[in-house]
Protein backbone atom coordinates (compact mmCIF):
# COMPACT_ATOMS: atom_id res chain seq x y z
CA UNK A 1 0.00 0.00 0.00
CA UNK A 2 2.92 2.59 0.61
CA UNK A 3 4.58 1.72 -3.18
CA UNK A 4 0.86 2.34 -4.41
CA UNK A 5 0.54 5.79 -2.56
CA UNK A 6 3.99 6.86 -3.74
CA UNK A 7 3.10 5.96 -7.30
CA UNK A 8 0.14 7.73 -7.41
CA UNK A 9 1.83 11.06 -5.75
CA UNK A 10 4.12 10.41 -8.38
CA UNK A 11 2.17 10.57 -11.44
CA UNK A 12 0.74 13.65 -10.12
CA UNK A 13 -1.56 12.93 -7.35
CA UNK A 14 -1.14 15.42 -4.48
CA UNK A 15 0.07 14.22 -1.27
CA UNK A 16 -3.00 13.62 1.02
CA UNK A 17 -3.35 13.97 4.42
CA UNK A 18 -3.42 10.08 4.42
CA UNK A 19 -1.47 6.65 5.34
CA UNK A 20 -2.56 3.59 5.07
CA UNK A 21 -3.22 1.38 8.14
CA UNK A 22 -4.80 -1.76 9.59
CA UNK A 23 -7.85 -0.82 12.06
CA UNK A 24 -8.74 -3.63 14.39
CA UNK A 25 -12.32 -2.34 15.24
CA UNK A 26 -13.18 -2.86 11.75
CA UNK A 27 -10.74 -5.75 10.94
CA UNK A 28 -9.64 -4.47 7.88
CA UNK A 29 -7.48 -1.85 6.32
CA UNK A 30 -8.23 1.85 5.45
CA UNK A 31 -6.81 5.18 5.52
CA UNK A 32 -6.19 7.28 8.86
CA UNK A 33 -5.66 10.72 8.92
CA UNK A 34 -1.80 11.95 9.58
CA UNK A 35 -3.14 15.33 10.83
CA UNK A 36 -5.63 16.86 12.48
CA UNK A 37 -8.66 17.38 8.89
CA UNK A 38 -10.91 20.03 9.82
CA UNK A 39 -14.63 19.86 8.19
CA UNK A 40 -15.13 20.98 4.65
CA UNK A 41 -11.30 20.18 3.80
CA UNK A 42 -10.38 18.45 0.77
CA UNK A 43 -8.55 15.37 1.71
CA UNK A 44 -8.01 13.33 -1.72
CA UNK A 45 -7.46 14.69 -5.23
CA UNK A 46 -6.80 11.62 -7.76
CA UNK A 47 -6.15 13.23 -11.44
CA UNK A 48 -7.91 12.19 -14.56
CA UNK A 49 -4.86 10.18 -15.89
CA UNK A 50 -5.14 7.50 -12.95
CA UNK A 51 -8.84 6.60 -13.12
CA UNK A 52 -9.68 3.45 -15.14
CA UNK A 53 -12.70 3.83 -16.73
CA UNK A 54 -14.17 2.91 -19.79
CA UNK A 55 -12.76 6.16 -21.11
CA UNK A 56 -9.28 5.01 -20.75
CA UNK A 57 -10.57 1.19 -21.90
CA UNK A 58 -11.04 2.60 -25.20
CA UNK A 59 -7.49 3.88 -25.56
CA UNK A 60 -6.39 0.43 -26.24
CA UNK A 61 -7.22 -0.79 -29.68
CA UNK A 62 -7.65 -4.17 -28.27
CA UNK A 63 -10.54 -3.10 -26.13
CA UNK A 64 -12.04 -0.60 -29.22
CA UNK A 65 -11.70 -3.82 -31.49
CA UNK A 66 -13.81 -6.13 -29.43
CA UNK A 67 -16.32 -3.07 -29.08
CA UNK A 68 -17.02 -2.47 -32.37
CA UNK A 69 -16.69 -6.88 -33.19
CA UNK A 70 -19.52 -6.95 -30.84
CA UNK A 71 -21.80 -4.27 -31.97
CA UNK A 72 -21.29 -4.99 -35.76
CA UNK A 73 -22.76 -8.80 -34.54
CA UNK A 74 -25.68 -6.71 -32.39
CA UNK A 75 -23.82 -7.76 -29.34
CA UNK A 76 -23.64 -4.75 -27.48
CA UNK A 77 -21.32 -5.23 -24.54
CA UNK A 78 -22.24 -3.81 -21.01
CA UNK A 79 -19.77 -1.33 -19.11
CA UNK A 80 -18.72 -4.34 -16.28
CA UNK A 81 -17.39 -5.95 -19.69
CA UNK A 82 -15.57 -3.18 -20.81
CA UNK A 83 -13.52 -2.05 -17.94
CA UNK A 84 -13.07 -5.86 -16.69
CA UNK A 85 -11.12 -6.58 -20.08
CA UNK A 86 -9.49 -2.99 -19.52
CA UNK A 87 -8.13 -4.47 -16.09
CA UNK A 88 -7.40 -7.71 -17.83
CA UNK A 89 -5.20 -6.65 -20.44
CA UNK A 90 -3.09 -4.05 -18.20
CA UNK A 91 -2.70 -7.18 -15.93
CA UNK A 92 -1.24 -9.25 -18.75
CA UNK A 93 0.76 -5.91 -20.06
CA UNK A 94 2.18 -6.44 -16.48
CA UNK A 95 5.65 -3.86 -16.25
CA UNK A 96 4.86 -2.36 -19.73
CA UNK A 97 1.48 -1.38 -18.18
CA UNK A 98 0.95 2.85 -17.34
CA UNK A 99 -1.07 1.60 -13.94
CA UNK A 100 2.25 -1.22 -13.26
CA UNK A 101 5.28 0.77 -13.68
CA UNK A 102 6.57 3.98 -12.01
CA UNK A 103 9.75 5.03 -12.66
CA UNK A 104 12.61 2.59 -14.71
CA UNK A 105 13.30 0.46 -11.33
CA UNK A 106 9.74 -0.62 -9.19
CA UNK A 107 6.72 -1.25 -10.25
CA UNK A 108 3.28 -0.15 -8.78
CA UNK A 109 0.93 -1.11 -6.87
CA UNK A 110 -2.26 -0.28 -8.07
CA UNK A 111 -2.23 -3.42 -10.64
CA UNK A 112 0.55 -6.17 -8.67
CA UNK A 113 -1.50 -5.07 -5.32
CA UNK A 114 -4.72 -5.59 -6.64
CA UNK A 115 -3.77 -8.91 -8.60
CA UNK A 116 -2.80 -10.46 -5.13
CA UNK A 117 -6.51 -9.90 -3.96
CA UNK A 118 -9.48 -11.98 -4.56
CA UNK A 119 -12.31 -9.68 -4.73
CA UNK A 120 -15.60 -11.33 -2.75
CA UNK A 121 -17.25 -13.24 -5.03
CA UNK A 122 -21.29 -13.74 -4.80
CA UNK A 123 -20.73 -16.85 -6.27
CA UNK A 124 -18.63 -17.92 -2.79
CA UNK A 125 -21.90 -17.09 -1.19
CA UNK A 126 -23.17 -20.44 -1.97
CA UNK A 127 -21.00 -22.13 0.34
CA UNK A 128 -22.84 -20.11 3.46
CA UNK A 129 -24.49 -22.39 5.43
CA UNK A 130 -28.56 -22.47 5.32
CA UNK A 131 -30.92 -22.84 8.06
CA UNK A 132 -34.38 -25.29 7.88
CA UNK A 133 -37.22 -24.51 6.54
CA UNK A 134 -40.38 -25.15 9.00
CA UNK A 135 -44.18 -25.72 8.42
CA UNK A 136 -43.93 -24.97 4.63
CA UNK A 137 -42.45 -21.44 5.90
CA UNK A 138 -39.08 -19.94 4.22
CA UNK A 139 -37.10 -18.89 7.55
CA UNK A 140 -33.77 -18.50 6.61
CA UNK A 141 -32.48 -15.37 6.65
CA UNK A 142 -29.32 -16.33 4.31
CA UNK A 143 -31.77 -17.87 1.23
CA UNK A 144 -32.53 -14.32 -0.60
CA UNK A 145 -28.57 -13.20 -0.57
CA UNK A 146 -28.50 -16.88 -1.92
CA UNK A 147 -30.95 -16.70 -4.73
CA UNK A 148 -29.21 -12.76 -5.39
CA UNK A 149 -25.97 -14.85 -5.01
CA UNK A 150 -28.12 -17.49 -7.89
CA UNK A 151 -29.13 -14.07 -10.37
CA UNK A 152 -25.11 -12.87 -10.34
CA UNK A 153 -23.32 -15.84 -10.81
CA UNK A 154 -25.50 -16.22 -14.37
CA UNK A 155 -25.33 -13.11 -15.21
CA UNK A 156 -21.57 -13.01 -15.41
CA UNK A 157 -21.36 -16.25 -16.60
CA UNK A 158 -23.25 -15.28 -19.77
CA UNK A 159 -21.44 -11.89 -19.91
CA UNK A 160 -18.09 -14.15 -19.79
CA UNK A 161 -19.61 -16.50 -22.40
CA UNK A 162 -20.23 -13.35 -24.66
CA UNK A 163 -16.88 -12.02 -24.60
CA UNK A 164 -15.07 -14.91 -24.83
CA UNK A 165 -17.57 -15.35 -28.57
CA UNK A 166 -16.38 -12.05 -29.53
CA UNK A 167 -12.86 -12.68 -29.18
CA UNK A 168 -12.71 -15.55 -30.94
CA UNK A 169 -13.98 -14.22 -33.71
CA UNK A 170 -11.47 -11.07 -33.39
CA UNK A 171 -8.51 -13.38 -33.05
CA UNK A 172 -9.29 -14.50 -36.56
CA UNK A 173 -9.92 -11.37 -38.10
CA UNK A 174 -7.23 -9.61 -37.45
CA UNK A 175 -4.80 -10.25 -34.62
CA UNK A 176 -2.67 -12.67 -37.29
CA UNK A 177 -0.01 -9.84 -37.20
CA UNK A 178 3.48 -11.14 -38.20
CA UNK A 179 5.33 -8.27 -36.10
CA UNK A 180 3.95 -7.15 -32.98
CA UNK A 181 5.30 -5.30 -30.16
CA UNK A 182 6.11 -6.82 -26.39
CA UNK A 183 3.07 -5.25 -25.23
CA UNK A 184 0.86 -6.47 -27.89
CA UNK A 185 2.40 -10.34 -27.86
CA UNK A 186 1.49 -10.26 -23.99
CA UNK A 187 -1.76 -9.00 -24.68
CA UNK A 188 -2.34 -11.83 -27.39
CA UNK A 189 -1.33 -14.31 -24.88
CA UNK A 190 -3.68 -13.15 -22.24
CA UNK A 191 -6.59 -13.00 -24.68
CA UNK A 192 -6.10 -16.37 -25.91
CA UNK A 193 -6.02 -18.12 -22.32
CA UNK A 194 -9.05 -16.13 -21.17
CA UNK A 195 -10.46 -17.81 -18.47
CA UNK A 196 -13.90 -17.67 -16.81
CA UNK A 197 -11.53 -17.38 -13.46
CA UNK A 198 -10.12 -14.61 -14.95
CA UNK A 199 -13.36 -12.77 -15.82
CA UNK A 200 -14.66 -13.23 -12.25
CA UNK A 201 -11.64 -12.01 -11.07
CA UNK A 202 -11.83 -8.94 -13.04
CA UNK A 203 -15.72 -7.81 -13.10
CA UNK A 204 -15.53 -8.91 -8.99
CA UNK A 205 -13.25 -6.12 -9.03
CA UNK A 206 -14.84 -3.68 -10.62
CA UNK A 207 -18.09 -4.67 -8.84
CA UNK A 208 -16.97 -4.06 -5.42
CA UNK A 209 -14.56 -1.34 -6.19
CA UNK A 210 -15.89 1.38 -8.52
CA UNK A 211 -16.57 4.54 -8.10
CA UNK A 212 -19.41 6.51 -10.03
CA UNK A 213 -17.86 8.28 -12.47
CA UNK A 214 -20.37 9.43 -16.12
CA UNK A 215 -18.46 8.03 -19.13
CA UNK A 216 -17.05 9.94 -22.23
CA UNK A 217 -16.84 8.18 -24.99
CA UNK A 218 -19.28 7.69 -27.50
CA UNK A 219 -19.31 3.86 -27.81
CA UNK A 220 -22.92 2.71 -27.36
CA UNK A 221 -23.21 0.36 -24.47
CA UNK A 222 -25.51 -1.60 -22.37
CA UNK A 223 -26.93 -1.33 -19.36
CA UNK A 224 -25.83 0.23 -15.89
CA UNK A 225 -23.20 2.93 -15.75
CA UNK A 226 -20.47 0.90 -13.35
CA UNK A 227 -18.15 3.57 -13.38
CA UNK A 228 -14.13 3.91 -12.65
CA UNK A 229 -11.78 2.10 -10.73
CA UNK A 230 -9.91 5.31 -8.23
CA UNK A 231 -6.30 4.09 -6.74
CA UNK A 232 -5.87 5.38 -3.24
CA UNK A 233 -9.36 6.52 -2.92
CA UNK A 234 -11.01 3.01 -3.02
CA UNK A 235 -9.20 2.25 0.97
CA UNK A 236 -11.39 4.12 2.17
CA UNK A 237 -14.14 2.30 3.81
CA UNK A 238 -17.73 2.46 4.54
CA UNK A 239 -19.53 4.69 7.23
CA UNK A 240 -22.92 4.36 7.53
CA UNK A 241 -23.40 8.27 8.09
CA UNK A 242 -22.59 10.65 5.36
CA UNK A 243 -19.18 12.17 6.35
CA UNK A 244 -17.82 13.00 2.99
CA UNK A 245 -18.67 14.35 -0.13
CA UNK A 246 -16.94 12.30 -3.10
CA UNK A 247 -17.22 12.70 -6.95
CA UNK A 248 -15.22 13.48 -10.02
CA UNK A 249 -14.85 17.30 -11.24
CA UNK A 250 -15.35 17.55 -14.66
CA UNK A 251 -13.59 21.16 -14.71
CA UNK A 252 -10.48 20.29 -13.26
CA UNK A 253 -10.38 16.36 -14.41
CA UNK A 254 -9.97 15.37 -10.47
CA UNK A 255 -12.11 12.69 -8.66
CA UNK A 256 -11.81 14.63 -5.26
CA UNK A 257 -13.03 13.31 -1.82
CA UNK A 258 -13.94 16.50 1.24
CA UNK A 259 -14.43 15.55 4.46
CA UNK A 260 -18.25 16.24 5.84
CA UNK A 261 -17.18 16.34 9.66
CA UNK A 262 -13.50 16.84 11.72
CA UNK A 263 -11.12 13.92 12.39
CA UNK A 264 -7.88 13.92 14.77
CA UNK A 265 -4.82 12.39 14.29
CA UNK A 266 -4.53 8.55 13.78
CA UNK A 267 -8.27 8.36 13.27
CA UNK A 268 -9.95 6.07 10.45
CA UNK A 269 -11.09 8.85 7.32
CA UNK A 270 -14.37 7.05 5.72
CA UNK A 271 -16.41 7.75 3.17
CA UNK A 272 -20.42 6.88 2.79
CA UNK A 273 -20.98 4.38 -0.06
CA UNK A 274 -24.62 4.87 0.34
CA UNK A 275 -27.82 3.94 2.00
CA UNK A 276 -26.94 0.29 1.60
CA UNK A 277 -28.88 -2.53 4.08
CA UNK A 278 -26.50 -5.71 4.38
CA UNK A 279 -28.10 -7.48 1.33
CA UNK A 280 -26.91 -4.12 -0.81
CA UNK A 281 -23.54 -4.08 0.62
CA UNK A 282 -22.79 -7.74 0.18
CA UNK A 283 -24.00 -7.49 -3.38
CA UNK A 284 -22.01 -4.55 -4.33
CA UNK A 285 -19.35 -4.22 -2.10
CA UNK A 286 -18.73 -7.73 -0.58
CA UNK A 287 -19.04 -7.01 3.23
CA UNK A 288 -21.35 -6.83 6.11
CA UNK A 289 -22.01 -4.57 8.86
CA UNK A 290 -22.53 -6.03 12.46
CA UNK A 291 -25.43 -3.89 13.57
CA UNK A 292 -26.54 -2.31 10.30
CA UNK A 293 -29.54 0.62 10.90
CA UNK A 294 -29.99 0.44 7.26
CA UNK A 295 -30.93 -3.20 7.64
CA UNK A 296 -34.04 -5.49 6.96
CA UNK A 297 -35.07 -8.51 7.75
CA UNK A 298 -36.54 -10.37 4.87
CA UNK A 299 -39.73 -12.61 6.04
CA UNK A 300 -41.70 -14.97 2.96
CA UNK A 301 -45.10 -15.85 4.36
CA UNK A 302 -47.34 -17.75 1.77
CA UNK A 303 -49.94 -16.94 -0.23
CA UNK A 304 -53.43 -16.61 1.54
CA UNK A 305 -54.94 -19.35 1.94
CA UNK A 306 -57.98 -20.07 -1.08
CA UNK A 307 -61.42 -19.99 0.88
CA UNK A 308 -63.88 -22.99 0.40
CA UNK A 309 -65.73 -22.30 -3.10
CA UNK A 310 -69.19 -21.49 -0.78
CA UNK A 311 -67.80 -18.70 0.43
CA UNK A 312 -66.88 -17.17 -3.00
CA UNK A 313 -70.31 -18.32 -4.67
CA UNK A 314 -71.30 -14.99 -4.89
CA UNK A 315 -70.04 -12.88 -8.22
CA UNK A 316 -69.22 -9.79 -6.34
CA UNK A 317 -67.24 -11.76 -3.60
CA UNK A 318 -65.62 -14.26 -6.35
CA UNK A 319 -64.40 -11.28 -8.37
CA UNK A 320 -63.23 -8.92 -5.91
CA UNK A 321 -61.73 -12.23 -3.80
CA UNK A 322 -59.95 -12.70 -7.70
CA UNK A 323 -59.00 -8.74 -7.59
CA UNK A 324 -57.82 -8.82 -4.17
CA UNK A 325 -55.92 -11.77 -4.65
CA UNK A 326 -53.35 -9.72 -7.89
CA UNK A 327 -53.25 -6.79 -5.62
CA UNK A 328 -51.67 -8.69 -2.51
CA UNK A 329 -49.31 -10.74 -4.95
CA UNK A 330 -47.76 -7.65 -6.14
CA UNK A 331 -46.91 -6.34 -2.60
CA UNK A 332 -44.15 -8.07 -2.58
CA UNK A 333 -41.30 -10.62 -4.43
CA UNK A 334 -42.91 -14.10 -5.44
CA UNK A 335 -40.54 -16.76 -4.67
CA UNK A 336 -40.61 -19.86 -5.76
CA UNK A 337 -39.52 -23.00 -4.57
CA UNK A 338 -37.30 -24.91 -7.53
CA UNK A 339 -35.09 -28.20 -6.87
CA UNK A 340 -35.54 -27.73 -3.30
CA UNK A 341 -33.98 -23.76 -3.66
CA UNK A 342 -36.01 -20.76 -3.33
CA UNK A 343 -35.63 -18.20 -6.88
CA UNK A 344 -37.59 -14.91 -7.12
CA UNK A 345 -40.02 -15.05 -10.06
CA UNK A 346 -42.68 -13.28 -11.69
CA UNK A 347 -44.90 -16.71 -11.25
CA UNK A 348 -48.26 -16.39 -9.74
CA UNK A 349 -48.03 -20.24 -8.71
CA UNK A 350 -50.11 -20.21 -5.70
CA UNK A 351 -49.28 -23.79 -4.49
CA UNK A 352 -45.77 -23.19 -4.63
CA UNK A 353 -44.88 -19.49 -4.02
CA UNK A 354 -44.82 -17.29 -1.31
CA UNK A 355 -44.51 -13.73 -1.14
CA UNK A 356 -41.44 -11.48 -0.06
CA UNK A 357 -41.53 -8.70 2.59
CA UNK A 358 -38.91 -6.80 4.91
CA UNK A 359 -38.68 -5.96 8.65
CA UNK A 360 -36.75 -3.03 9.33
CA UNK A 361 -34.33 -2.60 11.49
CA UNK A 362 -35.53 1.27 12.33
CA UNK A 363 -31.98 2.27 13.91
CA UNK A 364 -30.64 2.07 17.10
CA UNK A 365 -33.40 3.40 19.83
CA UNK A 366 -35.91 3.49 16.62
CA UNK A 367 -39.30 1.98 16.86
CA UNK A 368 -40.37 -0.96 14.93
CA UNK A 369 -42.98 -0.57 12.83
CA UNK A 370 -44.70 -2.95 9.75
CA UNK A 371 -45.15 -0.95 5.96
CA UNK A 372 -48.30 -0.55 4.96
CA UNK A 373 -48.13 -3.55 2.49
CA UNK A 374 -47.19 -6.27 5.25
CA UNK A 375 -50.12 -5.23 7.36
CA UNK A 376 -52.42 -5.29 4.03
CA UNK A 377 -51.18 -8.36 3.78
CA UNK A 378 -52.03 -9.91 6.99
CA UNK A 379 -55.41 -8.15 6.92
CA UNK A 380 -56.27 -10.25 4.03
CA UNK A 381 -54.86 -13.01 4.89
CA UNK A 382 -56.63 -13.08 8.41
CA UNK A 383 -60.13 -11.99 6.42
CA UNK A 384 -59.52 -15.02 3.73
CA UNK A 385 -59.29 -17.87 6.44
CA UNK A 386 -62.46 -16.22 8.26
CA UNK A 387 -65.88 -16.64 7.56
CA UNK A 388 -65.61 -13.77 4.69
CA UNK A 389 -68.61 -12.39 5.58
CA UNK A 390 -68.45 -8.42 5.20
CA UNK A 391 -69.35 -6.90 1.47
CA UNK A 392 -67.34 -3.58 2.41
CA UNK A 393 -64.45 -5.30 3.20
CA UNK A 394 -61.81 -5.02 0.42
CA UNK A 395 -63.05 -1.43 0.18
CA UNK A 396 -62.23 -1.02 3.76
CA UNK A 397 -59.13 -3.15 3.39
CA UNK A 398 -57.31 -0.48 0.62
CA UNK A 399 -58.40 3.09 2.61
CA UNK A 400 -57.08 1.37 5.96
CA UNK A 401 -53.58 2.82 7.04
CA UNK A 402 -51.04 1.29 9.85
CA UNK A 403 -52.96 2.88 12.46
CA UNK A 404 -56.38 2.41 11.70
CA UNK A 405 -57.17 -1.14 12.06
CA UNK A 406 -60.28 -2.79 10.19
CA UNK A 407 -61.70 -4.70 13.26
CA UNK A 408 -60.36 -5.23 16.54
CA UNK A 409 -60.74 -9.28 15.34
CA UNK A 410 -59.42 -9.29 11.70
CA UNK A 411 -56.17 -7.01 13.42
CA UNK A 412 -55.63 -9.24 16.60
CA UNK A 413 -55.56 -12.64 13.61
CA UNK A 414 -53.34 -10.60 11.25
CA UNK A 415 -51.08 -9.95 14.41
CA UNK A 416 -51.33 -13.67 15.44
CA UNK A 417 -50.48 -14.87 11.79
CA UNK A 418 -47.03 -12.62 12.12
CA UNK A 419 -46.16 -13.24 15.90
CA UNK A 420 -46.42 -16.98 14.56
CA UNK A 421 -43.72 -16.74 11.45
CA UNK A 422 -41.53 -14.50 13.88
CA UNK A 423 -41.37 -17.16 16.11
CA UNK A 424 -40.98 -20.10 13.84
CA UNK A 425 -37.90 -17.99 12.26
CA UNK A 426 -36.24 -17.32 15.99
CA UNK A 427 -36.89 -21.01 16.55
CA UNK A 428 -35.06 -21.84 13.54
CA UNK A 429 -32.16 -19.23 14.07
CA UNK A 430 -31.42 -20.39 17.20
CA UNK A 431 -30.23 -24.08 15.62
CA UNK A 432 -26.98 -24.98 13.95
CA UNK A 433 -25.88 -27.23 11.48
CA UNK A 434 -22.15 -28.38 12.27
CA UNK A 435 -21.57 -30.38 8.88
CA UNK A 436 -22.42 -27.49 6.98
CA UNK A 437 -19.84 -25.03 8.63
CA UNK A 438 -17.55 -27.82 7.83
CA UNK A 439 -17.54 -27.08 4.22
CA UNK A 440 -17.28 -22.98 4.85
CA UNK A 441 -14.28 -20.57 5.42
CA UNK A 442 -14.22 -18.72 8.84
CA UNK A 443 -15.44 -15.49 6.86
CA UNK A 444 -18.08 -17.39 5.27
CA UNK A 445 -19.15 -18.61 8.79
CA UNK A 446 -18.75 -14.99 10.45
CA UNK A 447 -20.98 -13.52 7.54
CA UNK A 448 -23.55 -16.03 8.39
CA UNK A 449 -23.38 -15.32 11.88
CA UNK A 450 -23.55 -11.97 11.36
CA UNK A 451 -26.41 -11.72 8.99
CA UNK A 452 -28.61 -14.55 11.39
CA UNK A 453 -27.36 -12.03 14.76
CA UNK A 454 -29.17 -8.67 12.82
CA UNK A 455 -32.48 -10.66 11.65
CA UNK A 456 -32.57 -12.12 15.55
CA UNK A 457 -32.24 -7.85 16.79
CA UNK A 458 -35.10 -6.98 14.31
CA UNK A 459 -37.43 -10.10 15.00
CA UNK A 460 -36.77 -8.98 18.61
CA UNK A 461 -37.71 -5.55 18.24
CA UNK A 462 -40.25 -6.48 16.07
CA UNK A 463 -42.04 -9.22 19.13
CA UNK A 464 -41.66 -6.56 21.74
CA UNK A 465 -44.08 -4.11 19.26
CA UNK A 466 -46.44 -7.06 18.58
CA UNK A 467 -47.31 -7.38 22.24
CA UNK A 468 -47.49 -3.57 22.82
CA UNK A 469 -49.80 -3.32 19.97
CA UNK A 470 -52.11 -6.49 21.05
CA UNK A 471 -52.18 -5.44 24.48
CA UNK A 472 -53.72 -1.71 22.90
CA UNK A 473 -56.01 -4.29 21.13
CA UNK A 474 -57.19 -5.72 23.83
CA UNK A 475 -57.36 -2.97 26.18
Amino acid sequence: MDELMGWACEEGMPTPPLLPAYFETTRCRGLKATRAIQEGEIVLEVPYNLLMSADSAMECRFVREIVKAASQEEEQLCERQVLSLHLLIEKWKAELSRWWRSGRERTCAQLSFMSDLSPPSLAAMTRLRTGPRMNDTLVDPLQPFLAIAARRKRMVNDEFLQLQRVISRCKKRSWEEPDVTAEEENVQLGLSGFSLEDYLWAAGTVSTRSCHYERRSGYSLRGETVGCLVPVLDFLNHSTDPVAACGFSKDEAVYRVTCLRSYQPGEQVMIHYGDWSNAGLLEHYGFVLEDNPLDSCVLWLPHPPTPPDHCVSRPLYRSEFRRMQDVISSFGKVVVEENGKAAITTTTDHAVSWIEFELYAAGAGGQAELSWNLLTFLRWFAFVSSDMQDDTFYDKLLDADEASPISTANELTALQILEKTLREVQSALSTTDKDKQKNCSNEHIHIADMLREQTVRIIIKHMSWLDQRKRELEN
